[in-house]
């Protein structure tokens, strides 16, 4: 009785057979010529470095290499001037298909701040402005002043409002008082 089950079965086991087997040579042609044949119709390029050069350059070795861009983002840079390429997507060296995008980061430039209004305050407050804003206190230079009295800043080395590098440096002058102060002799008795 179990060998007239196996009997019963034994075509439908070689249809299955055959159909997972003619699969199997389907996948095994479309993988070895049908798809390398659509792959490697266009012709490949190696990425070349775009980083460090302006927007302009990198276009211009990009089209003559057969090659697009997209930017991405732009970025505040320390290492970069404004305009110029800070990293590619692909990286440089990489093989890829004519006609592709590359993905531009570019450089803002440095990061710049406001310069905060200084004049009439004291050393103190003064460092403590710039150093929220990402400033630093430079140089401290001394001058009489009839307008402000000892110790109260009376000139500063960047107008307040300018736009300057984060972490750049700002001097001051502090006042010494009024130049022509006399002391008066105690007069009383």
């Amino acid at each position: 009785m179990q060998n007239d089950t196996i009997k019963k079965y034994m075509p439908y086991a070689y249809v299955v057979g055959g159909f997972f087997l003619g699969l199997f040579l389907l996948f095994l042609i479309i993988d070895n010529w049908i798809m390398p044949a659509i792959v490697s119709g266009e012709a490949s390029v190696y990425v070349p470095n775009l980083t460090g050069k302006t927007l302009a350059d990198a276009e211009s070795v990009l089209n003559s290499e057969g090659l697009n861009y997209k930017v991405t983002k732009e970025i505040y840079s320390e290492k970069f001037r404004q305009g110029c390429v800070v990293s590619q997507m692909p990286g440089s060296g990489v093989k890829v298909k004519s006609g592709r995008p590359i993905y531009i980061t570019l450089s803002k430039g440095k990061e710049t701040v406001a310069v905060p209004y200084l004049i009439g305050s004291d050393q103190r407050t003064a460092r403590t402005m710039l150093v929220q804003r990402g400033l630093e206190l430079g140089v401290v230079y001394y001058d009489f002043s009839d307008s402000y009295s000892k110790g109260l800043i009376i000139m500063q080395s960047v107008n307040a409002g300018s736009y300057v590098p984060y972490g750049n440096v700002i001097n001051i002058t502090l006042s010494k008082g009024p130049m022509n102060q006399s002391k008066i002799p105690m007069l009383v008795g």
